[in-house]
């Protein structure tokens, strides 16, 4: 319910098709289910409206190591997810 992932989908499949028409759903692994959309879910507007806040901001961004050290590259840093934005 708090995830973007079927307004993704949804987002993916606008150009070629009506959003009305397009019913999404993903299985969830955990609880091994079929997760179909709803009310609570985030919206393709939503979605559409966080990239464009996301599309103000500067490309380049400043990495720093948390721990200070300077021992990791920006990508282990990553990888690790042991950097802020």
């Amino acid at each position: 319910d708090k995830s973007y992932q079927l307004a993704f989908y949804k987002f993916l499949l606008e150009g070629k098709y009506p959003l009305e028409n397009i019913k999404t759903c993903f299985y969830d692994l955990k609880n091994i289910k079929i997760i179909n959309e709803n009310t609570k879910n985030k919206s393709v507007q939503e979605l559409k409206d966080l990239f464009n806040e996301l599309a103000k901001e500067p490309l380049e961004k400043e990495f720093y190591n948390q721990k200070n050290d300077n021992t990791y590259s920006p990508y282990v840093m990553l990888y690790k997810k042991e950097f802020k934005l």
